[in-house]
């Protein structure tokens, strides 16, 4: 008898851990049509502007012309656009900020904080490629056999975003994109055709219809590119004497 309590006792001191470790990511209805589900059960609508807590492994879900948001105790933030399926797989700081989510579909801009004296490792996963992100604002579009990611902003221009391929003949393969860039690759009978240019308003326009404008400023990235790009040639120019 006294081993059932003490096991009771250990077990009920256990719940407000586990309820504090959940409350630390959330699921909001922007507008429109938001659900989410968890495990095997049906899809759970969430009414305009409120706001459910999510657990490890938990899906999120937005209908036409709606939008979510998953915001993490970091202070970090995915938007997810218009009918766009995203699962966060895990979040943890214990050890630094640890985050994975898989975009299956659709739109999402990420906001991940970088705060110093901390670390932000943040991971999603797409059907193409794993996009690592450590302190950075940016945008990821899937659909179909197209991966398209812009970056706007770095906390650190050493820590840009590295896409690496999962599948096709670039498999294992990564490739680095900075600030002001995007990166367009697309997927057709198990080849690879990527390309990394400088963002413009184009590029950006179909983003910004669905989040708005990003707060970094991306055309001032862009310009830091380009005085890199000068500033490498002209010091492999030999200086005459």
């Amino acid at each position: 008898m006294r081993f059932v309590v003490l096991c009771c006792l250990a077990a009920a001191s256990a719940l407000p851990l586990v309820a504090a470790a959940d409350n630390d990511k959330t699921l909001q209805n922007v507008r429109g049509h938001v659900s989410y589900q968890r495990g095997s059960a049906s899809q759970k609508p969430l009414a305009t502007n409120a706001t459910i807590v999510l657990a490890d492994r938990d899906y999120a879900m937005t209908g036409a012309q709606s939008q979510g948001a998953v915001m993490l105790a970091d202070s970090s933030r995915v938007t997810m656009g218009s009918e766009t399926k995203v699962q966060l797989a895990f979040f943890n700081q214990a050890a630094g900020n640890n985050a994975k989510f898989l975009i299956l579909n659709g739109k999402t801009r990420f906001e991940v904080q970088h705060p110093s004296g901390a670390k932000a490792n943040y991971t999603f996963s797409t059907p193409t490629a794993d996009i690592a992100v450590r302190g950075t604002e940016g945008d990821i579009s899937v659909s179909q056999d197209q991966l398209q990611v812009n970056v706007y902003g770095t906390s650190d221009p050493n820590l840009p975003v590295n896409v690496t391929f999962t599948t096709g003949d670039k498999a294992g393969q990564t490739v680095v994109v900075k600030a002001g860039q995007s990166l367009v690759a697309n997927l057709v009978n198990g080849i690879i055709t990527e390309q990394t240019q400088a963002l413009t308003d184009q590029v950006l326009a179909p983003f910004n219809t669905e989040f708005g404008n990003p707060v970094s400023c991306w055309k001032c990235a862009v310009e830091n590119l380009k005085n890199s790009l000068i500033n490498q040639v002209k010091s492999r120019i030999p200086i005459p004497f």
